[in-house]
Protein backbone atom coordinates (compact mmCIF):
# COMPACT_ATOMS: atom_id res chain seq x y z
CA UNK A 1 0.00 0.00 0.00
CA UNK A 2 2.70 2.51 0.90
CA UNK A 3 4.37 1.28 -2.28
CA UNK A 4 1.68 2.28 -4.70
CA UNK A 5 1.06 5.49 -2.63
CA UNK A 6 4.41 6.76 -3.23
CA UNK A 7 3.62 6.09 -7.11
CA UNK A 8 1.47 8.81 -6.88
CA UNK A 9 4.12 10.84 -4.79
CA UNK A 10 6.31 11.20 -8.51
CA UNK A 11 3.68 11.78 -10.92
CA UNK A 12 5.02 15.51 -10.84
CA UNK A 13 2.43 16.83 -12.52
CA UNK A 14 0.17 17.13 -8.80
CA UNK A 15 2.83 19.50 -7.47
CA UNK A 16 1.45 22.86 -6.67
CA UNK A 17 3.89 24.09 -4.17
CA UNK A 18 7.14 22.54 -4.45
CA UNK A 19 8.05 23.74 -0.80
CA UNK A 20 5.11 22.15 0.66
CA UNK A 21 5.10 19.01 -1.34
CA UNK A 22 8.37 18.86 -0.19
CA UNK A 23 8.02 19.34 3.34
CA UNK A 24 4.98 16.83 3.14
CA UNK A 25 6.60 14.35 1.50
CA UNK A 26 9.74 14.22 3.97
CA UNK A 27 6.87 13.36 6.95
CA UNK A 28 4.93 11.13 5.22
CA UNK A 29 8.55 9.50 4.13
CA UNK A 30 9.33 9.64 8.09
CA UNK A 31 6.10 7.83 8.95
CA UNK A 32 6.70 5.13 6.55
CA UNK A 33 10.06 5.02 7.89
CA UNK A 34 9.16 4.84 11.73
CA UNK A 35 5.66 2.29 11.02
CA UNK A 36 8.82 -0.19 9.33
CA UNK A 37 10.76 0.24 12.36
CA UNK A 38 8.14 -0.64 14.77
CA UNK A 39 7.16 -3.96 12.80
CA UNK A 40 10.68 -5.00 12.81
CA UNK A 41 10.94 -4.20 16.49
CA UNK A 42 7.59 -6.00 17.44
CA UNK A 43 8.16 -8.70 14.78
CA UNK A 44 7.62 -12.59 16.75
CA UNK A 45 11.51 -13.54 17.14
CA UNK A 46 12.40 -15.58 20.05
CA UNK A 47 15.37 -15.00 22.31
CA UNK A 48 17.04 -18.37 23.61
CA UNK A 49 18.35 -16.70 26.17
CA UNK A 50 14.71 -15.76 28.35
CA UNK A 51 14.80 -19.58 28.81
CA UNK A 52 13.90 -20.40 32.60
CA UNK A 53 16.82 -21.08 34.48
CA UNK A 54 14.73 -23.15 37.07
CA UNK A 55 18.01 -25.63 37.82
CA UNK A 56 20.14 -22.77 39.04
CA UNK A 57 17.08 -21.32 41.84
CA UNK A 58 17.91 -23.72 44.55
CA UNK A 59 21.90 -23.33 44.54
CA UNK A 60 22.28 -19.90 43.36
CA UNK A 61 21.05 -17.14 46.06
CA UNK A 62 23.00 -13.80 45.44
CA UNK A 63 22.63 -10.97 48.41
CA UNK A 64 19.80 -8.47 47.04
CA UNK A 65 18.72 -5.05 48.43
CA UNK A 66 15.25 -4.33 47.46
CA UNK A 67 15.01 -0.16 46.85
CA UNK A 68 11.65 1.59 47.55
CA UNK A 69 11.78 4.93 46.50
CA UNK A 70 9.62 7.69 48.49
CA UNK A 71 9.52 10.90 48.12
CA UNK A 72 5.85 12.42 48.40
CA UNK A 73 3.82 9.29 48.55
CA UNK A 74 1.01 8.79 51.22
CA UNK A 75 2.36 6.24 53.80
CA UNK A 76 -0.50 3.68 53.34
CA UNK A 77 0.76 3.12 49.94
CA UNK A 78 4.48 2.88 51.24
CA UNK A 79 3.61 0.46 53.77
CA UNK A 80 1.82 -1.85 51.03
CA UNK A 81 4.76 -1.70 49.07
CA UNK A 82 7.12 -2.14 51.80
CA UNK A 83 5.00 -5.28 53.42
CA UNK A 84 5.13 -6.42 50.27
CA UNK A 85 8.50 -6.70 50.08
CA UNK A 86 8.81 -8.26 53.66
CA UNK A 87 6.90 -10.90 51.87
CA UNK A 88 9.04 -11.95 49.29
CA UNK A 89 9.75 -15.50 49.76
CA UNK A 90 13.52 -15.02 48.26
CA UNK A 91 15.49 -15.09 51.88
CA UNK A 92 18.88 -13.40 51.73
CA UNK A 93 17.53 -9.75 51.38
CA UNK A 94 17.71 -6.38 52.67
CA UNK A 95 15.02 -4.15 52.48
CA UNK A 96 15.41 -0.43 52.37
CA UNK A 97 12.72 2.76 52.11
CA UNK A 98 14.77 5.76 50.00
CA UNK A 99 13.34 8.47 51.93
CA UNK A 100 13.20 11.55 49.94
CA UNK A 101 10.96 13.63 51.59
CA UNK A 102 13.36 15.48 53.41
CA UNK A 103 14.96 16.61 49.91
CA UNK A 104 11.67 17.21 48.29
CA UNK A 105 10.68 19.81 51.42
CA UNK A 106 8.22 17.25 52.88
CA UNK A 107 7.13 18.59 56.18
CA UNK A 108 6.05 15.04 57.90
CA UNK A 109 9.28 13.13 55.83
CA UNK A 110 10.52 11.83 59.60
CA UNK A 111 7.03 9.68 59.40
CA UNK A 112 8.73 7.33 56.86
CA UNK A 113 11.71 6.48 58.94
CA UNK A 114 9.13 5.84 61.90
CA UNK A 115 7.11 3.14 59.24
CA UNK A 116 10.45 1.81 58.64
CA UNK A 117 11.04 0.78 62.77
CA UNK A 118 7.27 -0.27 62.76
CA UNK A 119 8.39 -2.56 60.02
CA UNK A 120 11.64 -3.69 61.42
CA UNK A 121 13.34 -2.27 57.75
CA UNK A 122 16.08 -0.19 57.24
CA UNK A 123 15.28 3.46 56.17
CA UNK A 124 18.27 5.41 53.98
CA UNK A 125 16.74 9.28 54.48
CA UNK A 126 18.97 11.79 51.72
CA UNK A 127 19.65 14.84 53.44
CA UNK A 128 21.47 16.83 50.03
CA UNK A 129 19.50 17.16 46.75
CA UNK A 130 20.57 16.50 43.36
CA UNK A 131 18.97 14.07 40.56
CA UNK A 132 16.03 13.66 41.78
CA UNK A 133 14.93 9.81 42.08
CA UNK A 134 18.40 8.68 40.21
CA UNK A 135 20.54 10.74 42.87
CA UNK A 136 18.14 8.96 45.64
CA UNK A 137 18.97 5.67 44.15
CA UNK A 138 22.79 6.64 44.09
CA UNK A 139 22.90 7.48 47.64
CA UNK A 140 21.38 4.57 48.78
CA UNK A 141 24.12 2.64 46.05
CA UNK A 142 27.06 3.84 48.31
CA UNK A 143 25.61 2.66 51.46
CA UNK A 144 24.58 -1.01 50.63
CA UNK A 145 26.09 -4.06 49.20
CA UNK A 146 24.02 -6.29 47.71
CA UNK A 147 25.12 -7.88 44.80
CA UNK A 148 21.72 -7.14 42.89
CA UNK A 149 19.86 -4.19 43.15
CA UNK A 150 15.43 -4.64 43.20
CA UNK A 151 13.89 -1.03 42.84
CA UNK A 152 10.26 -0.34 42.98
CA UNK A 153 8.11 2.70 42.85
CA UNK A 154 6.36 3.63 46.71
CA UNK A 155 2.95 2.69 44.86
CA UNK A 156 4.41 -0.79 42.96
CA UNK A 157 4.09 -3.61 45.24
CA UNK A 158 5.94 -6.73 44.30
CA UNK A 159 4.12 -10.05 44.56
CA UNK A 160 5.64 -12.93 46.95
CA UNK A 161 7.38 -14.78 44.03
CA UNK A 162 8.87 -11.49 42.27
CA UNK A 163 12.44 -12.45 43.26
CA UNK A 164 12.58 -15.88 42.99
CA UNK A 165 11.07 -15.45 39.17
CA UNK A 166 14.10 -12.63 38.43
CA UNK A 167 17.17 -13.45 40.25
CA UNK A 168 17.87 -16.86 38.52
CA UNK A 169 18.69 -15.27 35.29
CA UNK A 170 21.65 -13.55 37.21
CA UNK A 171 23.46 -17.19 37.34
CA UNK A 172 24.95 -15.68 33.78
CA UNK A 173 27.71 -13.18 34.69
CA UNK A 174 27.03 -11.35 31.75
CA UNK A 175 22.90 -10.51 32.31
CA UNK A 176 22.69 -6.92 33.81
CA UNK A 177 19.38 -6.61 34.63
CA UNK A 178 16.04 -8.00 34.45
CA UNK A 179 13.11 -5.39 33.89
CA UNK A 180 9.59 -7.08 34.17
CA UNK A 181 6.09 -5.28 33.60
CA UNK A 182 4.32 -2.59 35.31
CA UNK A 183 1.03 -3.23 35.72
CA UNK A 184 -1.56 -0.77 37.18
CA UNK A 185 -4.48 -2.21 39.53
CA UNK A 186 -6.65 0.38 38.87
CA UNK A 187 -6.88 0.99 35.25
CA UNK A 188 -10.75 0.61 35.37
CA UNK A 189 -11.39 3.42 37.55
CA UNK A 190 -11.93 6.11 34.90
CA UNK A 191 -10.65 7.47 31.62
CA UNK A 192 -7.40 8.36 32.99
CA UNK A 193 -6.57 5.42 34.15
CA UNK A 194 -8.05 3.55 31.37
CA UNK A 195 -5.60 5.26 28.96
CA UNK A 196 -2.60 4.81 30.98
CA UNK A 197 -2.88 1.23 30.91
CA UNK A 198 -3.63 1.29 27.32
CA UNK A 199 -0.05 2.51 26.51
CA UNK A 200 1.56 0.24 29.13
CA UNK A 201 -0.20 -2.51 27.73
CA UNK A 202 1.43 -1.58 24.10
CA UNK A 203 4.94 -0.63 25.40
CA UNK A 204 5.05 -3.92 28.22
CA UNK A 205 3.21 -6.22 25.33
CA UNK A 206 4.51 -6.38 21.99
CA UNK A 207 7.41 -3.42 22.32
CA UNK A 208 9.02 -4.54 25.04
CA UNK A 209 9.18 -8.14 23.97
CA UNK A 210 10.26 -7.26 20.59
CA UNK A 211 13.02 -5.05 21.75
CA UNK A 212 13.97 -8.37 24.12
CA UNK A 213 14.87 -10.42 21.31
CA UNK A 214 17.39 -7.83 20.01
CA UNK A 215 18.51 -7.72 23.53
CA UNK A 216 18.10 -3.67 23.68
CA UNK A 217 15.27 -4.04 26.66
CA UNK A 218 15.09 -0.72 28.65
CA UNK A 219 15.41 -0.15 31.96
CA UNK A 220 11.82 1.20 32.96
CA UNK A 221 12.21 3.01 36.88
CA UNK A 222 10.60 0.19 38.75
CA UNK A 223 9.72 -3.65 39.18
CA UNK A 224 13.65 -4.27 37.73
CA UNK A 225 16.66 -6.36 39.32
CA UNK A 226 19.97 -4.76 38.59
CA UNK A 227 23.61 -6.10 38.98
CA UNK A 228 25.52 -3.75 41.22
CA UNK A 229 28.90 -4.41 39.29
CA UNK A 230 27.20 -3.34 36.03
CA UNK A 231 25.27 0.04 37.90
CA UNK A 232 28.72 0.80 39.45
CA UNK A 233 30.60 0.44 36.02
CA UNK A 234 28.70 3.20 34.37
CA UNK A 235 28.22 5.77 37.78
CA UNK A 236 25.27 4.51 38.99
CA UNK A 237 21.59 5.76 37.60
CA UNK A 238 22.18 8.88 34.94
CA UNK A 239 21.37 12.26 36.97
CA UNK A 240 21.08 14.67 34.88
CA UNK A 241 17.87 13.59 32.74
CA UNK A 242 14.40 12.83 33.32
CA UNK A 243 14.80 9.61 31.15
CA UNK A 244 17.49 8.38 33.27
CA UNK A 245 16.62 4.37 33.22
CA UNK A 246 16.31 4.56 29.69
CA UNK A 247 20.23 6.08 29.39
CA UNK A 248 21.55 3.90 32.46
CA UNK A 249 19.79 0.86 29.87
CA UNK A 250 22.05 2.00 27.22
CA UNK A 251 25.18 2.28 29.13
CA UNK A 252 24.86 -1.03 30.41
CA UNK A 253 24.38 -2.41 27.13
CA UNK A 254 27.39 -0.45 25.93
CA UNK A 255 29.75 -2.05 28.46
CA UNK A 256 28.60 -5.62 26.81
CA UNK A 257 25.88 -6.70 29.45
CA UNK A 258 22.87 -8.50 28.73
CA UNK A 259 19.68 -7.62 29.33
CA UNK A 260 16.24 -9.94 30.34
CA UNK A 261 12.49 -8.83 29.78
CA UNK A 262 10.01 -10.70 31.66
CA UNK A 263 6.84 -10.30 30.14
CA UNK A 264 5.00 -11.64 33.66
CA UNK A 265 3.02 -9.50 35.96
CA UNK A 266 4.99 -10.02 39.16
CA UNK A 267 4.30 -6.62 40.98
CA UNK A 268 0.94 -4.05 41.23
CA UNK A 269 0.49 -0.46 41.41
CA UNK A 270 -1.48 2.76 40.85
CA UNK A 271 -2.21 4.46 37.57
CA UNK A 272 -2.24 8.46 37.89
CA UNK A 273 -5.97 9.17 38.39
CA UNK A 274 -6.05 12.94 37.10
CA UNK A 275 -4.82 14.86 34.42
CA UNK A 276 -2.07 16.96 36.48
CA UNK A 277 -0.59 13.66 38.21
CA UNK A 278 -0.48 11.96 34.47
CA UNK A 279 1.28 15.18 33.27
Amino acid sequence: MAFAYYLWWFDFSHVGNPWAYSLLFFGESYHVLMSFLFWFTVWPFRRGIAAKPAQFSFRYQPSVDIFITVANEPLSIIRSTALAARQQSYQNKLIYILNDGYVAGRKDWEQVELLAQELDILCITRKKPGGAKAGNINNALRQTFGEIIAIFDADMAPFPNFLNRLIPYFYRSDIGFVQSPQYYKNHEKNDITRASWEQQELFYGPIMRGKDSYNSAFICGTNVAIRRTALERVGGMVEDSITEDFLTSIFIHQQGYKSIYIPEVLAAGLAPEDLLSYY
